[in-house]
């Protein structure tokens, strides 16, 4: 009808008259015009659907564009309207004595396999977790106004419900429905309390189900837990992934709490949550601090036992006597300048000791590593803070502090690298060095 026409009729006689003619397009056409008065829908389409010959059928005739993936927002909109209003007909008190018509069984059937097209279309769309909101409340609807299909897991049910939130008022008015939701919170209790939790204050079976016990039971298996991991552990990495899931688990619980406006110290009070969380995340950025620390000792350790099996392995080929004197000895003898010669010594004699520093100095390739540089937290991974070694006749190891210059330490200073230049490290003195002015060091501290 025109602007003009619609105005004169009022919708609930047209809503009357589509419904007793079962134009089923007819309707989906007056329910997208009319989304803007959705509270008004609700009230009058229940008793406009009680005057069709087959609300059952015109109901599933409205839902055939959406079990097929529409695309159109507000075409879906409609047919989930339509479907709200089916499910609230049917449990509306009769009026007048006079029941309300049971649904064929040819028709449960078709809305069945209905379901079922619907089900699989999520599916190869990336899951029932991931569906939308509207095709997730759609099926739920769907299945609770017809009939539940057996091939609809208890997985299914979990996942629609945590996707399409916002209608249990109505889909508690299913006895079908209700008749589910128990047997999949008894699944669910033994995979996931917190969720098992979430479907009992969903649907309104706190009578069947006690939150409390289960969220109590949770948290002291979950608390237990975090004891059995750090129990005689001393890797601090260890213990932080046990603290982090230990965090996890308090926050899901106050989450849910949250999300069904109850009051964690109300429910708990003898967990304090909020603040256990707040400790928890104090612990865990220390453990952080000390990770760093652990990842350069390890690092530390592996280049060691790398040099002396090296060492050990030049000590066995020397002792063989496999090969001559002549072979032993380099092409060039003496491949430094004369004035560099000292230094070169200096360097060799360094060589000759591995991580022999005493305390907590240790020598690595020819530098001395002071216990300062050992002590300095280290943030990331040790890839990303300790590389490789200085090029050259030299060896050496460059520590990456935080800001990412290298440091190189030598004969008990330190030089730092940023961009290729050296950086003298050395208390009162700052500048930039090329290779002759280092060699100058080490020759004045030999």
């Amino acid at each position: 009808p025109s602007e003009e026409e619609a105005v004169q009729t009022p919708p609930c006689l047209e809503l009357k008259r589509l419904c007793e003619t079962m134009s089923s397009r007819g309707l989906k056409e007056y329910m997208v015009r009319h989304l803007s008065n959705i509270d008004r829908l609700r009230e009058q389409l229940p008793n406009a659907l009680k005057l069709s010959p087959n609300p059952a059928r015109l109901v599933l005739d409205c839902l055939e564009e959406h079990v097929q993936g529409s695309h159109i927002v507000h075409r879906k909109k409609a047919s989930l309207l339509v479907l709200e209003c089916f499910l609230l007909m049917m449990t509306q008190e009769p009026e007048g004595g006079e029941g309300v018509v049971e649904i064929e069984q040819r028709l449960k059937k078709e809305a069945k396999k209905a379901a079922l097209a619907w089900r699989k279309r999520l599916i190869s769309q990336g899951g029932l977790q991931k569906a939308s909101e509207m095709d997730a409340r759609g099926l739920l609807l769907f299945v609770a106004c017809f009939e539940i299909p057996n091939a609809l897991l208890n997985r299914d049910f979990k996942d629609l419900v945590l996707s399409g939130r916002g209608i249990s008022g109505v889909l508690r008015r299913s006895s079908a429905f209700m008749e589910k939701i128990p047997k999949v919170i008894e699944w669910r209790v033994k995979e996931n309390v917190v969720e098992a939790v979430d479907l009992v204050y969903t649907f309104g079976v706190e009578g069947r189900f006690n939150p409390q016990a289960l969220l109590i039971s949770f948290l002291q298996k979950s608390e237990e837990t975090l004891l059995n991991k750090i129990k005689g552990v001393a890797q601090a990495i260890n213990v932080r992934a046990a603290k982090k899931n230990y965090s996890f688990a308090l926050k899901s619980v106050s989450r849910c709490l949250a999300r069904h406006k109850i009051d964690s110290w109300k429910l708990l009070p003898d967990w304090k949550i909020d603040v256990k969380i707040m400790r928890l995340a104090k612990e865990i950025d220390e453990l952080d601090k000390h990770i760093g620390q652990e990842e350069l000792a390890e690092v530390i350790k592996n280049i060691r036992d790398q040099k002396m099996a090296q060492k050990r392995k030049i000590d066995e080929t020397e002792s063989s006597g496999s090969f001559s004197n002549k072979e032993m000895k380099p092409s060039n003898p003496n491949p430094w300048p004369p004035q560099q010669q000292k230094v070169v010594n200096h360097v060799d004699n360094y060589n000759s000791t591995l991580l022999e520093g005493g305390g907590t100095t240790g020598l690595i390739y020819g530098y001395s590593v002071s216990p300062s540089a050992l002590r300095e937290p280290v943030a990331g991974s040790i890839r990303e803070n300790v590389v490789g070694s200085l090029t050259g006749p030299v060896g050496g190891v460059v520590v990456m502090g935080v800001s990412g210059a290298g440091k190189s330490v030598l004969g008990g200073s330190s030089a730092e690298v940023h961009g290729g230049t050296l950086v003298d490290g050395t208390p009162g003195q700052i500048g930039s060095h090329t290779g002759q002015a280092l060699l100058d060091r080490l020759a004045s501290h030999s």
